[in-house]
Formats: C-alpha cells, structure tokens, sequence
C-alpha cells in the first residue's frame, strides 16, 4: 500500500552479550528469571522464552566473534538498559541488598522520587541494571 509504513510486532528478543554463562546466569536468577540450572554451558549461547512472550539471550563474546569477527564489546556505563520490575517499594530495596550481599556492584542506592522507588546494580559484565517499583510509569 502506497503511504503506509511497516509496523512492528513489538520487542520480541533481548539480548546480552558476556564473558561468563554461568556468572550472568547466576545474577539474573537472583533477580528472578528461571535459568534452568541444568545448561549445557559449552555451546557459549542459550535462549531463554520468557513468560510475556519475549525470548532472553546470552552470548559468549567468543560465540558472538564466530558471526560478527570484528565485534568488541560496547564501553561505557549505559551499553543496555534493563529494568527489573518489583511489587513492592520495600522489594527494591530487599533484592539490591541481597545482590550486594551476593558481591554484586550498586550504581545508583535506593531511592525515591513521587510513587518510583529505584536502584541501580551492576551485573557481572558491568552492565547497569535497575530495580523498580512500579515496574513502567
């Protein structure tokens, strides 16, 4: 059709790229996505369906160099923004303490602003990583 652009399905596949399967799987489970702990971690990549239909990947650099042999992983402290979503205030700041106890690094402390309680940690790859609640305002 003349005069109408392409939609988008929405946002179907997320995606990190990391140096380590197992330390990443182990930070995202404490946040709450079901890792099976069973992962063949040899094949350096792994998807994980989520339960609101979009699908969660992990790749080794070294998986990612074998298609893209030029890439580098990204610098800086913003190269993904991903948000964890929380059903209380008070859980936001339970799960930041026990990721900190866990040896994880914090990039913003609890805090808040109007109904938003938000805190920043920092994955095993240096990725930033919210904890809030609501989860979207």
């Amino acid at each position: 059709m003349v005069g109408t652009s392409p939609r988008t399905l929405g946002l179907g596949i997320i995606g990190l790229h990391v140096a380590d399967l197992g330390a990443s799987f182990d930070f995202y489970r404490r946040l709450g996505l079901d890792i099976p702990t069973d992962v063949d971690l040899s094949g350096g990549a792994f998807r994980l369906p989520l339960p609101t239909g979009q699908i969660f990947y992990w790749e080794t650099i070294a998986y990612t160099q074998q298609y893209f042999p030029d890439y580098e992983p990204g610098m800086g402290q913003r190269k993904i923004a991903l948000e964890f979503g929380f059903e209380r205030p008070e859980d936001v700041d339970a799960m930041y303490g026990a990721l900190l106890a866990a040896g994880y690094g914090s990039f913003k402390e609890p805090l808040s602003w109007g109904d938003i309680r938000y805190a920043g940690v920092v994955d095993p790859d240096d990725n930033q990583i919210a904890l809030r609640f609501p989860l979207a305002s």
